[in-house]
């Protein structure tokens, strides 16, 4: 079997930043939070869990003052009410949106302040969306349209369309609660009846063991050793 990787797969910077702020928070202070899941991958939220990481639902009544602790914001941002109740609460509180998440969030934010009405297209209960729409609704004819499609979700997209015709299966890796993981199993369909999400190499279905050549890629909130792992499971499989 040959094993073909997408040319670009796995983490992107901001989860990366995000993953790597959480662990040096945990090796520097206790106990640590992320307000929400830090990102959309189930097994790495488990790892993380096992570390002492804690998660933080609901701002209810949150007060730290007597119990000092971190607060991680998560790679998918918060709105600034949540965070200015944050610092207020006398958290520590660490910023781990990505970058890309803070341009939205500031572009929203400066045309809104100029008298424009902003109008957001997307899962309104994303986590992105979510900290993005906290801007000044105030009509105006004019109409400015800015493409805030993550580039690394596009990346990605390209990357998995260039196995085209090079396999005979696809195996996408990531969450199934990652909006970024399901448009890549979306479109690895539309490349290959033999495709499939999956999370570990314990859901890897028997049939690929069988096929000469399997693509893989993987979501954004999916770490490397996940991939190598699912690789590894494939080429020893088909070897017995």
């Amino acid at each position: 079997m040959e094993v073909i990787r997408a040319r670009i797969l796995g983490f992107c910077m901001g989860v990366r930043k995000a993953v790597s702020k959480a662990e040096r928070a945990l090796c520097e202070t206790s106990p640590v939070y992320t307000l929400g899941p830090l990102i959309h991958n189930p097994l790495v939220l488990k790892d993380f869990s096992k570390k002492g990481l804690l998660t933080l639902d609901s701002l209810e009544n949150l007060t730290f003052n007597k119990t000092p602790c971190t607060v991680i914001i998560r790679a998918h941002g918060t709105t600034p009410l949540i965070q200015e109740k944050l610092v207020s609460s006398g958290a520590n509180v660490l910023d781990a949106t990505c970058p890309r998440v803070h341009l939205s969030q500031k572009r929203a934010s400066d045309w809104g302040a100029r008298g424009y009405t902003i109008v957001i297209a997307g899962d309104r209960n994303h986590g992105e969306v979510t900290s993005i729409k906290d801007a000044l609704l105030l009509k105006n004819p004019s109409i400015k349209v800015f493409n805030s499609i993550c580039t690394a979700t596009i990346e990605r997209q390209q990357a998995l369309l260039e196995l085209k015709g090079r396999v005979d299966g696809i195996i996408v890796v990531g969450g199934h609660n990652s909006a970024n993981t399901r448009r890549l199993y979306e479109t690895a369909l539309a490349l290959s009846s033999n495709s499939c999400l999956i999370e570990s190499e314990k859901e890897i279905p028997p049939l690929f063991f069988g096929l000469d050549r399997v693509g893989l890629t993987a979501g954004a909130s999916t770490p490397d050793y996940i991939i190598d792992s699912i690789e590894k499971s494939l080429l020893k499989g088909s070897s017995l």
